[in-house]
């Protein structure tokens, strides 16, 4: 059988027992309830930190030490997160600016797109019915001198190619339909002395002329086959030169001082770019337009062409 151990020694003040008078000591020196029954003045003391309490000095002193220091690590590490937060919510705030203009920069141009698809529409209809109803009026004796007068042009792709990357600029993407044509004319139908690989014999129906290698005159009726030459290098120059205009056009924004005007104006320029490229990208859907800038830029003396 086990031995109980006998409790002869009793607290005088709660009259708890113990087996040992060292264990009874250290309970009238430590026990929260004993003590207050011997002194009534002895109050419970809580934590500046926290809802731990204590009669006990000493303990109290300590915990609050550790407390302290653990409130303290606590309230950095939420000052931190609310300074995460904080970029995180500026952060957001940026992208979504920049969202917001994008999707106002495609709407302009979505509404700006259908008037002009609009506006073609109406001048090409109006266009067939006047070359319907005009005749054609051809000066024969200019024209023989013209022809009599070009020299072979130089069609290869390679030779096309190599002159869109190194001439065609952004002042002639800017410039949209009109500045391919432009282009075209500097570098594609005139050589460098001014001489004409290629002239337009019939400004009312945009009809052009040009002779091979072999002196076989060729009609090229709306520069369909001089616009199929430079159509692929064009669009592949022009592409290159927008992506880089137009990531600098947003970082100026973005490096900017946020004033309202200056924005509107890089936000036009945009614009304009995004217009101007989507007109050079769809050339062929733009037909029309190249071969009409094309007669107006062959020949100043020309008075404007019916096309």
């Amino acid at each position: 059988m086990l031995k109980v151990p006998n409790k002869n020694f009793i607290c005088e003040f709660c009259n708890h027992s113990y087996s040992t008078k060292s264990n009874m000591l250290m309970h009238q020196k430590t026990a929260k309830k004993c003590l207050m029954l011997r002194d009534t003045s002895i109050k419970d003391v809580k934590c500046d930190y926290c809802e731990f309490s204590s009669i006990r000095k000493s303990v109290l002193t300590s915990h609050k030490i550790s407390c302290k220091k653990l409130k303290e690590q606590n309230s950095k590490i939420l000052e931190r997160k609310d300074n995460e937060k904080d970029i995180e919510i500026d952060s957001l705030k940026k992208k979504l600016k920049k969202q917001t203009i994008l999707l106002s920069n495609k709407n302009i141009l979505i509404n700006h797109l259908e008037r002009e698809l609009k506006e073609c529409k109406e001048q090409l209809k109006d266009h067939f019915i006047m070359i319907a109803s005009k005749p054609t009026i051809v000066n024969t004796t200019n024209n023989n001198q013209r022809i009599h007068n070009l020299i072979v042009p130089d069609f290869k792709d390679s030779t096309i190619s190599d002159k869109v990357e190194n001439k065609f600029t952004l002042e002639y993407l800017n410039d949209g339909i009109r500045g391919v044509a432009k282009f075209t004319k500097d570098y594609i139908v005139n050589d460098e002395n001014g001489k004409h690989k290629y002239i337009c014999c019939d400004t009312t129906r945009a009809v052009f002329k040009y002779i091979d290698e072999n002196g076989i005159l060729h009609k090229d009726v709306r520069a369909v086959r001089l616009k199929n030459a430079i159509k692929e290098p064009i669009i592949k120059k022009s592409k290159t030169l927008f992506i880089y205009e137009n990531s600098r056009l947003f970082d100026d924004i973005a490096n900017g001082d946020d004033n309202d005007d200056t924005n509107e104006l890089i936000n036009e320029k945009i614009t304009l770019l995004k217009d101007n490229f989507l007109k050079v990208k769809n050339i062929d859907d733009n037909e029309f337009d190249y071969a009409k800038e094309m007669v107006l830029l062959m020949d100043n003396n020309l008075n404007t062409p019916n096309i």
